[in-house]
């Protein structure tokens, strides 16, 4: 009986076996894609704000990986930690890069991308210094913030963009939002021993993020 306990209690403390495989194998298909995107960018601007969504993607999804798979002691899986919970940030950030400098005119488009950037660094640095539980309430109004920022500017967006292109980002935030919902509430559960809760969270991210990088790529090339 306590062998089998044992056996139970371990199923429900170690991670699903394919943790952090989805954004391992996601960090090499962006490495190999970036820089024949970024070759096809259309001029310096375009150049510059595609790169650094693809770079605030790679870095994302390497830290993830890293954190979920390749941590080697205690110490280092914490900071990897807070580096992933981070790198979500840099990562909302860089999806607004292209559709603020690209699609939106300058008077419009650069004070919101300061606004963006800086709502970014600061949430970063919060999560690089501390990663209590007791934050997780500034850093939803956080989150609120920077999704924010979208509606406010999205009659701007759908006059240059078009309804579908809206449509797609819109359609990214969304997918977010329900991988978050499963984040939060750990269900559904499918696989635990193999693709569970975290794993739905991981591939929303894939999704979303495949989504908005089409935006991007589309307003780059």
């Amino acid at each position: 009986m306590s062998g089998r306990r044992s056996n139970l209690l371990r199923a429900r403390t170690e991670p699903p076996a394919l943790r952090g495989l989805l954004h391992e194998a996601a960090a090499v298909a962006v490495a190999l894609v970036c820089v024949p995107l970024v070759i096809a960018a259309d001029g310096p601007l375009a150049t510059a704000a595609l790169t650094v969504h693809l770079v605030t993607l790679l870095v994302l999804l390497c830290t993830s990986a890293f954190y979920h798979r390749h941590a080697p002691d205690d110490r280092v899986r914490r900071l990897a930690r807070r580096l992933d919970h981070a790198a979500i940030y840099g990562l909302i950030a860089g999806s607004y890069t292209p559709v603020l400098t690209l699609a939106l005119e300058p008077w419009l488009g650069l004070p919101a991308l300061v606004v963006v950037w800086a709502v970014a660094i600061n949430s970063m640095s919060i999560k690089l210094r501390r990663l209590e539980l007791g934050q997780e309430r500034m850093h939803s109004w956080m989150y609120a913030t920077l999704a924010g920022a979208a509606v406010v500017l999205l009659p701007w967006m759908v006059s240059s963009m078009g309804w579908a292109t809206v449509g797609v980002i819109v359609a990214g935030g969304a997918v977010y939002l329900l991988g978050g919902l499963v984040l939060i509430a750990r269900r559904p559960d499918p696989w635990p021993s193999t693709f569970g809760f975290h794993e739905l969270w991981h591939l929303a991210v894939l999704i979303g993020a495949a989504l908005h990088l089409g935006v991007s790529v589309s307003l780059a090339t």
